[in-house]
Parts: C-alpha cells; structure tokens; sequence
C-alpha cells in the first residue's frame, strides 16, 4: 500500500510462459472495498478479503488500483519536475484527481520545507480536498515559511 488509497503492485520480473511475448502474468491481492485500476479504467470490487485480479502486463508497466472515491493531489509532469510537499521548492499547480466508483471521498497534501524539523513548531500546512455529492470544496490548515530559491 501507497498511503490509504493506493495499491502499487509492480512488476519486477518477467516470468517463464507469460500469455504473449513481452507481457508477464500477475497477481494481486486486493483489500475490502472497491478499487480503480488506473491501467484498465475499470473498477474491481474486492470482498470477504480473498479477492485476486489477475492481469497481463508489461515490464514497464506499473500496475496501480486506487480506492474508489479517492482524492489524490498531483502536479503536472515537466521537464524540470516540481515538488509538491516541499514549500522550498515551489511549484505552480496543485491538482486534485477524483477517482470514481464512491459518492463521497477525500484527500490531503502535506507540506513542510522539506529541509528542518521546523514542522515541529508549526511550520506545515495541510491541504485538503473532499467531494460529497458534487460539491468540491477545498481548505488549507498550517502555515509555511516560503525559502526563495
């Protein structure tokens, strides 16, 4: 598990009679819930605890399920990556991705400077971003010193 809400099942290795060449057959143990596959676009449902997905993947593949009704914050990729989580490093866009399959979900990100335990007297804040219905409201807790870089 990634977190709460995500489930990182890599490939790590090709196997010995993989279903066509270059796919590797793998399994993955699903937890209670429903769960979005971020390859596929469906969504699993898990239950009792025993739930197996079986898929067929590529090495560079990265197989991913996240929590039906999940709130995953996320920056764009570039060239030059921004960070998100580190307020030393800034960067100009904070997303949120609603992952479907529930009515109602919610999110965080954390950040703090990224380089002293200054978060231990308060210099943090947390960003959050819930849905219920529709409704999409977002708020933010802590303060951050900004460091220029």
């Amino acid at each position: 598990m990634f977190g709460p809400s995500m489930l990182v099942s890599p490939v790590t290795s090709p196997t010995h009679g993989g279903v066509a060449e270059h796919l590797v057959n793998k399994t993955t143990w699903l937890p209670d819930g429903r769960w979005y596959n971020t390859l596929s676009g469906r969504v699993d449902v898990a239950q009792g605890g025993e739930t197996m997905v079986n898929g067929a993947y590529a090495l560079d593949e990265v197989p991913v399920w996240v929590r039906a009704g999940a709130v995953v914050p996320y920056t764009p990729l570039r060239s030059m990556p921004s960070t998100a989580g580190v307020a030393s490093r800034q960067y100009g866009f904070l997303g949120w991705r609603v992952y479907p399959g529930a009515a109602s979900g919610e999110g965080y990100a954390y950040e703090d400077d990224g380089e002293t335990t200054d978060y231990l007297n308060g210099a943090w804040m947390n960003t959050t971003c819930s849905y219920d219905g529709g409704h999409v409201p977002a708020s933010r807790l802590g303060e951050v010193r900004m460091v220029a870089g």
